[in-house]
């Protein structure tokens, strides 16, 4: 063999091993620590529109069709990460987590050859790039807790069920009938209230699936910390309630009508929106002595807490604001749109 035909199988033989080990690392999966947590449970209760991670702050841009941005915790160097429609973000170490929804962009021209308008996905989140699917239907609330996704499962068979998915798209499997949303986790159980037979306040143990009743009641949305579970209390006109863990010490801690509320990633915070009335404003409890302030007169919604500021949006318009908890400035949320 001529030392020229040599060279040539050489090169194309690294060029084919080449692309297989690109292949092989563009599709390999890399696994999460078994506790780690893709958001927040008052964030996703509100929408998953926002969600921080590593220093940035991942969030569904309300000027750009709702796709996926980044930016620094400080609100600074802001970056598109996808042209995806998205909501119920989870962080991981490597990936965004998101539902996906690009009906609306598809009702628009240009957008006719985007097939898979819907479903739960993954993408690298440094730069937005292999793009994994992992259930292609609508879905709903979506939370990841270790490497696996629990979701709101729909299909028109079966209607709204709940279902886990693994982050490399194996092992999917209904968890239950009830389209219950699965936001908080304590330790390795998921806390929840049911939507079906009862409203109560459920715990199943994530590795047996075995349910149990924490607190009998009439709840909604709950928020489990270390402490407490907090949650509305249908009963009680909307009110914010409060017991602990076990469900011991039932407390009201709000008694005027409430629909959206989140904590502070401290727990010192109770962040609310006070509805039903002639003095519907945006709130903050503290907790620690019970006192609270209004924010904002009006009707909000969407309240995403991060570590230094409170987004929420206008309840009539796409319009978003953000609180600076260091100084209590209200600022319009107006971030650029890139193309």
């Amino acid at each position: 063999m001529s030392m020229k035909k040599a060279i040539i199988i050489t090169i194309l033989l690294a060029i084919f091993i080449g692309f297989i080990c690109l292949s092989y690392f563009a599709d390999h999966t890399t696994e999460n620590d078994k506790d780690a947590i893709g958001n927040s449970a008052g964030n996703l209760l509100n929408g998953g529109l926002f969600c921080e991670n590593d220093g940035k702050i991942y969030f569904s841009n309300p000027n750009d069709d709702n796709t996926l941005y980044v930016m620094d915790s400080d609100m600074k160097n802001v970056k598109k990460l996808c042209n995806d429609t998205c909501s119920y973000l989870n962080a991981t170490n490597k990936y965004i987590i998101y539902v996906r929804d690009n009906r609306k962009q598809n009702s628009t021209p240009g957008n006719f050859f985007n097939f898979n308008t819907v479903g739960l996905y993954r993408l690298n989140k440094k730069n937005g790039n292999n793009i994994k699917q992992l259930y292609e239907k609508p879905a709903g609330l979506t939370s990841l807790k270790g490497n696996y996704v629990y979701y709101q499962h729909y299909n028109a068979d079966e209607g709204m069920r709940f279902y886990q998915v693994k982050i490399d798209a194996s092992e999917e499997l209904e968890l239950s009938k009830e389209a219950i949303f699965p936001a908080s986790f304590s330790g390795n159980n998921l806390i929840y209230n049911g939507v079906a037979d009862d409203h109560d306040i459920h715990s199943m143990n994530l590795k047996s699936k075995s349910a149990s009743i924490v607190y009998s009641g009439n709840c909604y949305h709950v928020i489990a910390t270390s402490k407490y579970l907090y949650f509305l209390s249908l009963s009680d006109m909307y009110a914010i309630a409060r017991t602990d863990l076990d469900g011991s010490n039932f407390t009201i801690i709000e008694k005027e009508r409430c629909s959206f509320f989140n904590l502070s990633p401290n727990e010192k915070y109770l962040y609310y929106q006070v509805d039903g009335g002639d003095n519907n404003r945006l709130c903050r409890m503290n907790l620690s002595n019970f006192k609270s302030e209004t924010l904002k007169e009006g009707d909000f919604n969407s309240i995403h807490v991060t570590d230094h500021y409170v987004f929420f949006r206008e309840f009539y318009s796409d319009n978003f604001y953000y609180l600076i908890t260091a100084t209590d400035k209200i600022e319009r949320f107006n971030p650029k749109v890139i193309k």
